[in-house]
């Protein structure tokens, strides 16, 4: 093999292509004389696919990038086991970017910030990861766990992992269960969602991988209880992959006035037992922390040189010291000359201003100058893990990353909009601020006349033998109404998939978009997004 000159020829990125045969270096102890040409040969595990691959057979001898890399070619077979195909370039990226998060990922202590993958939606995270996990677990006998949001993409997941690991994996949801209630399978699998395997909490527990919903493993982080996601055999897990960022935060906006009325709760009125401990001052001892923090806020806000977005410096260690001996029984007890729902109201808006100062203690804090200019802060909903990785195609649009630390984010390629053009759509007057399950989403009936205009604006708007994709709310989907031989002439039961007027259309929900559909996106050339969120508007510009 001639070995190529990096300044003559370059360096080849991972997201161009994939090597032919791995280096002296490389783990396995191939070489170019002896190259590995079945991953079985040193992993000792059965049913991937020969290697080298066409394109490595194309590019072996233009980049030592990933023919030295410990992953990628396993990340390359992964996809052709799970997917039958080799990974596009983008997904080839975002393997790379995933195997950066791994040896980046905080492994034991207090991590201050989650390690976070942000690829655009149908960008391989899903596939790559399960891909990283069944390399771990070969490579290093590691045991992992998937989290995911939906029944539906845990089945996905289990369903990856069982082909790469058979025997390995246990996945667990109300539908996976052993002894799941008939009538929960039953409604799953009117939508297509049927579990490939069932296990009781003691398999799930013994299993080396393991796949559940994010509801599951919130149960650990909050109540202190080990069922089976994050430890195994005693021992923390090596990876947990979450798919999707699960509300990590809550926030609170606050202004000077919130502050100043806490303040004078605490500085009004003093407790008998409060004056003893305190040496029989008037107020409370957080009162001069308050006072203080109060004078910074309105230092901030008066500034008319404060920038559009400032990171604000409001409450020091010092301060925390006297805020933290604030509870709301202390508060509640302060206000027992107040009426009952007055009190149980002034208390609730009195424990929020406590608990954003204690956010902000943590420099999670920035003050806005837009709409009359807020404070903002955010806290933890729950406490930041080690060996964790958030799968998040939003990860670099969320504005609380761009002000926080609680995400150390690894960037992957970014997707090229340039060909995209926008335009946002308002529907009929009939059907505005309806798309809830009281309106549109009630029943077939109701959402029939959302259909039938839907598929009248993609006819006016494209041509015969174009290929759109049509981005709706799950609950739509799962009338079927897109399915009717009116609205259908593929006759076929691929609920994905419709042809109507010579229109081509691929439906998707954001829990489906992913390697298995991200050939259907790639080609479309038309695309409508259902829903009112921000979060989706995010997806619609990650997928098209």
């Amino acid at each position: 093999m001639n070995t190529p000159n990096p300044a003559a020829e370059g360096i080849l990125s991972v997201a161009e292509v994939l090597l032919e045969t791995v280096h002296l270096n490389d783990p396995t102890g191939a070489s170019a004389e002896n190259p590995v040409t079945h991953y079985k040969d040193s992993l000792v595990t059965d049913g991937f696919l020969p290697m080298p691959s066409p394109m490595q057979r194309r590019y072996g001898s233009k980049s030592y990038h990933v023919a030295l890399h410990p992953f990628l070619p396993f990340h390359s077979q992964a996809y052709m086991a799970t997917v039958g195909r080799m990974p596009g370039a983008y997904e080839r990226a975002t393997g790379e970017s995933l195997w950066k998060a791994y040896k980046r990922m905080p492994t034991a202590g207090n991590p201050v910030a989650f390690t976070a993958i942000s690829a655009a939606t149908g960008g391989g995270k899903t596939v790559g990861a399960c891909a990283l996990i069944a390399h771990l677990v070969i490579t290093e006998g590691a045991s992992c766990a998937y989290v995911v949001e939906t029944i539906e993409g845990a089945e996905e997941a289990r369903q990856h992992l069982e082909t790469l690991l058979p025997g390995c994996v246990a996945c667990f949801t109300s539908i996976h269960r052993a002894n799941a209630r008939p009538e929960k399978v039953r409604d799953y699998a009117a939508v297509n969602v049927i579990a490939g395997s069932q296990c009781t909490e003691d398999q799930f527990k013994a299993a080396q991988v393991v796949v559940c919903t994010h509801e599951r493993w919130k149960l650990e982080l909050t109540k202190g209880a080990d069922v089976g996601v994050r430890r195994w055999r005693g021992k923390d897990r090596t990876l947990v992959v979450v798919d999707e960022e699960p509300q990590l935060q809550v926030t609170y906006v606050q202004q000077p006035e919130d502050v100043a009325l806490l303040l004078s709760v605490l500085s009004d009125t003093t407790l008998r037992n409060e004056a003893r401990h305190y040496a029989f001052t008037t107020h409370h001892a957080a009162a001069p922390s308050l006072q203080a923090i109060l004078n910074r806020m309105i230092d901030i806000k008066s500034n008319a040189n404060v920038p559009q977005l400032y990171t604000a410096d409001l409450v020091n260690a010092d301060d925390l010291t006297y805020i933290s001996t604030i509870s709301r029984e202390e508060i509640s007890s302060r206000l027992s000359g107040v009426a009952p729902l007055e009190a149980v109201v002034q208390v609730e808006r009195l424990s929020t201003t406590v608990e954003f100062l204690k956010a902000a203690s943590q420099g999670r804090v920035f003050y806005s100058k837009g709409d009359g200019g807020e404070f903002h802060a955010y806290a933890f909903r729950l406490p930041v893990q080690p060996r964790h990785i958030v799968l998040d195609g939003t990860a670099d649009l969320n504005g609380w990353n761009a002000v926080g630390s609680h995400m150390d984010i690894v960037h992957t390629e970014k997707a090229n909009y340039e060909r995209l053009e926008l335009f946002s759509v308002r529907p009929p007057k009939m059907f505005r601020g309806h798309m809830r399950p009281t309106g549109i989403l009630r029943d077939a009936y109701r959402a029939k006349p959302y259909v039938t205009w839907l598929l009248e604006f993609i006819t006016a708007n494209t041509t015969p033998g174009e290929q759109v994709l049509v981005y709706a709310k799950k609950a739509l989907l799962n009338f079927g109404l897109h399915k009717l031989p009116e609205f259908d002439s593929t006759g076929t039961d691929d609920r994905l998939l419709s042809h109507y007027q010579g229109r081509v259309i691929h439906w998707s929900t954001l829990a489906r978009v992913g390697a298995s559909t991200s050939g259907r996106i790639a080609r479309s050339t038309f695309a409508v997004v259902i829903s009112t969120s921000r979060r989706a508007l995010r997806s619609l510009d990650s997928v098209v």
